[in-house]
């Protein structure tokens, strides 16, 4: 019969003390156990989570596991259009977003979301060799607009950039 069942994690930098998880189905002796861990409150990297049973008679079995912590967004850096560039009405504004995750990555042909002041108005495909979003959107109301990009890694963390242009009307006689 179980006495006990807990577990820990470490990695090159941390080790947690023993918590004791709960028993939430069946019996001491073939139940199912379960404790909770917020991950987002370890430091991204690599653990190992170490869970060990204790039997009446103090005999002790362990396996362990390793993961992967990543909490932290994609870095996001839109290359064009530059911050406060102009654009004319009717004109077509070239996209071009470098988005790079240390963590899990970001998945060859995820999505990413073209807002033009908070309206989503495309979706640009990812291209994981190149760490590149391209295309472009159009833009045919004069003012300052904001675009913001936004795109996740493999675990949905996601990270955004905006900048701001200013559309205008071309000069007279064409543009």
């Amino acid at each position: 019969e179980i006495d006990v069942v807990e577990f820990m994690w470490n990695n090159s930098s941390t080790n947690s003390q023993w918590i004791q998880m709960n028993l939430v189905n069946g019996n001491l002796s073939d139940g199912v156990w379960e404790a909770n861990l917020d991950s987002t409150a370890l430091a991204d990297g690599e653990y190992t989570i170490t869970v060990r049973a204790i039997d009446k008679a103090g005999n002790v079995n362990t396996t362990s596991l390793n993961v992967l912590i990543d909490n932290t967004p994609p870095d996001i850096t839109i290359i064009t259009p530059t911050q406060g560039a102009v654009v004319y009405t009717g004109s077509d504004v070239n996209i071009r977003v470098q988005a790079n995750d240390s963590g899990v990555g970001i998945a060859d042909g995820t999505i990413c979301n073209v807002y033009l002041d908070n309206a989503l108005v495309k979706n640009l495909t990812y291209n994981s060799t190149t760490n590149l979003c391209t295309g472009t959107i159009s833009s045919n109301a004069v003012g300052t607009h904001d675009i913001t990009i936004v795109i996740s890694d493999m675990l949905n963390n996601s990270g955004n950039a905006t900048v701001s242009i200013e559309v205008t009307n071309p000069p007279a006689g064409g543009g």
